[in-house]
């Protein structure tokens, strides 16, 4: 019995037997005693069982990642603790920590392919409760610039060609610029801003999820404004 509530179980040998533990309809601790003459005699051992409120997953940030795996994210919720472990559908988490009994982050394995999967949290026993969907997608790629440059502080429109762009979380990250939202064009095209006080050569890369960014090193060169024009030609033409 597990306090005042008794319940089945099992012999399985003179040092071990399995019980079947009974439902509680609040958290805290019960002692555990065995009885093997149809609960005439109990036992006086005292062991201790927990009960204690099962875990919930709510929500988590981010949402996507590549198929490489390596994105952290953070996964919200209730009842969080030092035992629980993060799954990717059936997979693992690469890695788990307890930030606290609401917040856990936890890094994304690798997959083979593109797909939806739940994230959830478990205890020890393998019970959790509630989950979130990751998707993940191949890795993005970059593959040139237009413009590759433009003038100072003109706040310059960027088109980044590649393949593998998702319309979810994109963002750019231009030079040592906090990243900021790109607009999503196709599969193949997105469009970034660089920030009007960027000067010089800078990296513009993108993401999918603002966390896993490229690597392409393309630069966009910012130019400085002519002082004045000083010639045109031709200088005359028709009316029409």
């Amino acid at each position: 019995k597990f306090g005042g509530d008794i319940t089945t179980g099992q012999v399985i040998s003179g040092s071990l037997a399995l019980c079947r533990v009974p439902p509680s309809a609040w958290v805290g601790i019960r002692t555990v005693e065995i009885s093997v003459d149809a609960g005439v005699v109990y036992t006086r051992s005292a062991i201790k069982f927990e009960y204690v409120a099962p875990i919930l997953v709510k929500n988590i940030y981010v949402s996507s990642g590549p198929v490489a795996g390596g994105t952290l994210i953070t996964v919200v919720g209730e009842s969080f603790r030092g035992t629980a472990a993060c799954y990717f559908g059936d997979r693992r988490a690469a890695s788990t920590a307890l930030r606290s009994s609401t917040l856990i982050s936890c890094t994304s394995p690798s997959r083979a392919s593109e797909g939806v999967v739940k994230v959830q949290i478990e205890d020890e026993a393998g019970h959790g409760h509630g989950s979130a969907l990751f998707a993940y997608h191949n890795k993005l790629e970059v593959t040139s610039l237009y413009p590759s440059s433009g003038f100072i502080r003109a706040g310059n429109v960027v088109t980044v060609a590649g393949k593998h762009f998702v319309p979810a979380h994109l963002g750019c990250r231009v030079g040592s610029q906090n990243t900021q939202e790109a607009t999503w064009r196709s599969s193949t095209r997105m469009e970034c801003v660089v920030p009007a006080t960027v000067e010089g050569n800078v990296t513009v890369e993108v993401s999918n999820n603002q966390q896993d960014f490229s690597t392409s090193g393309l630069q966009f060169q910012t130019l400085d404004h002519p002082s004045g024009w000083v010639n045109i030609h031709p200088s005359k033409g028709p009316i029409q």
